[in-house]
């Protein structure tokens, strides 16, 4: 579900017909924001934010445009494995 929602996410910025985004259209409810840092990505800045599900534990690191009209836009978001899952 996350990805799907990355995704139309993403698309909404991209739409002319958008005016503005609702800032709660960021959140995911039930994920805790561990760190949040300003990282390059091939020449690009973006923001990097840890998020962690509270009931899973699943960490997911989350890229997106750190300025411009884009600013906040999805870029890219990846899954890891809580720490009781690791060995």
């Amino acid at each position: 579900m996350i990805i799907f929602h990355e995704s139309f996410l993403a698309a909404k910025y991209r739409c002319p017909l958008t005016t503005g985004i609702d800032p709660h259209d960021f959140h995911v409810k039930g994920e805790e924001t561990l760190f949040r840092a300003q990282i390059l990505d091939d020449g690009f800045e973006h923001s990097l934010v840890v998020h962690q599900d509270q009931h899973s534990g699943v960490i997911r690191l989350l890229a997106a445009v750190w300025n411009g009209e884009l600013r906040r836009c999805p870029v890219w978001t990846a899954f890891g494995l809580s720490s009781e899952y690791m060995l």
